[in-house]
């Protein structure tokens, strides 16, 4: 409370947060001073390059690089004291390039946010059942790599590939760098160590074949940044649906990157599932086939499902109703067709015999065995397990086709060796035309 009354300061303009810029900004005065002072949050390299250079420290990548690679968000914080000529009126209508320049850096910001309890059952739960997750966040790649590694998105034996792309400059084409995460150097000797690249150019058919795996356990993660994403979706397009087989972690992406990601998934014929909870994957969630938001705020207008519990343990449940659903609908679409087809069959029987259905056996048979059947059918509860295999997904598929014409085949042949075998019978008389 003290705290409160000595320093008492107001907000008289305020740059909010924008993915795209990764950094927002406040412009402030003291109650008794007359000069204003901006405060500015944000990503670390973008706060860093706004920055006078002789206030950042000359370990700032060494240190920032440590606390990323223990999973930490790290935000970044810098500020300036605005000269006479900034008034409140004119910082009204000032831009903010204007004031977000020439800061004064100040330090950087630890944020720890530990795994919820149930995301690593239900991540393995996906995996047991062929379900390939990914992750797409606007942090740190860093910090991407190591919270994949501790859900488990990244196994143990995985080896992560750091994909940095750089832009066409000075001539050159553009580039694409590729290092081992577990190659990099500790931050006591990052400045030091030389950092071992492989440079594939633009005007080369095709990529660097990786090394094979010794065991069958070690598998190949792709971890891609924002802007090298944007390079190769623009430079390097034969490539991209190369690096989408193994990509596993997608950091620093824009709210456009990730429904970019999304579309590229899916002309690769993926069907994909999208969990966010903020305004920046909204555009994410409703490009997804199912986009689940967890909250109840802005992500929820724009995706189709809304979860009541914040974590992601809602995903394995929508997969199973909605196989149950599809199935459903499958066996009710070849239940009304074989109705039809083997109630033909009979009429066609007995037509042959000059004889009909009577109005109560019509009835009976659409009420008594049609409506229930049709109704407790469509009671049939998912299957509590979530497993690889898949339904079909078109009515046209050769599993159903065959299920549905070897299901009339055995109606037509039970139903024609009944007629037979009753006309056989010495209690059976024709019925006599006329």
């Amino acid at each position: 409370m003290e705290l409160m009354k000595l320093y008492q300061i107001g907000i008289l303009m305020q740059f909010p947060f924008s993915s795209s810029l990764q950094r927002m900004t406040v412009v402030t005065r003291t109650l008794g001073e007359k000069k204003l002072v901006a405060y500015m949050k944000g990503a670390p390299e973008t706060v860093g390059s706004l920055c006078r250079k002789e206030t950042v420290p000359d370990n700032f990548s060494a240190v920032l690089e440590s606390y990323t690679r223990r999973g930490l968000r790290v935000i970044a914080l810098a500020c300036r004291q605005l000269e006479n000529k900034y008034t409140w009126h004119k910082v009204q209508h000032v831009s903010r390039d204007v004031i977000e320049c020439g800061m004064d850096f100040l330090g950087l910001v630890m944020l720890q946010n530990k795994l919820k309890a149930e995301t690593v059952p239900v991540l393995e739960e996906l995996r047991r059942a062929c379900i390939r997750p990914v992750m797409v966040t606007g942090d740190n790649l860093l910090t991407a790599v190591s919270v994949g590694r501790e859900c488990g998105i990244i196994p143990a034996k995985g080896k992560v590939i750091l994909t940095e792309a750089l832009p066409p400059r000075d001539g050159q084409p553009a580039t694409i760098h590729w290092q081992s995460a577990d190659e990099l150097p500790a931050a006591e000797v990052l400045e030091k160590a030389s950092k071992e690249e492989i440079k594939l150019l633009l005007e080369e058919a095709e990529p660097p074949p990786l090394p094979r795996p010794k065991t069958a356990e070690t598998s190949y993660h792709f971890a891609i940044g924002g802007k090298s994403f944007a390079v190769i979706l623009d430079h390097f397009p034969d490539l991209l649906s190369k690096l989408l087989l193994c990509g596993t972690v997608y950091a620093r992406m824009a709210p456009d990157q990730k429904t970019q990601l999304i579309e590229a998934l899916q002309r690769m014929d993926y069907y994909v599932g999208m969990c966010g909870d903020g305004a920046n994957d909204c555009g994410a969630l409703k490009r997804a086939h199912a986009g689940i938001s967890l909250s109840e705020l802005e992500a929820s207008v724009a995706s189709p499902f809304t979860s009541k519990i914040p974590n992601i343990s809602c995903v394995p449940d929508l997969i199973r109703e909605g196989r149950a659903a599809l199935v459903t609908s499958f066996c009710v679409f070849k239940f009304m067709a074989l109705y039809s087809i083997i109630q033909y069959l009979s009429v066609l029987l007995l037509y042959s015999i000059l004889s009909n259905l009577g109005d109560v056996q019509y009835l009976f048979i659409d009420v008594a065995i049609i409506l229930s059947l049709a109704f407790t059918m469509s009671l049939n509860r998912a299957w509590p397990k979530l497993v690889p295999q898949q339904p079909p997904t078109s009515l046209v598929s050769p599993q159903l086709l065959l299920s549905v014409f070897t299901q009339i085949l055995l109606s037509l042949g039970f139903q024609v060796g009944s007629f037979l075998l009753a006309q056989g019978q010495p209690w059976y008389h024709p019925k006599e035309e006329g």
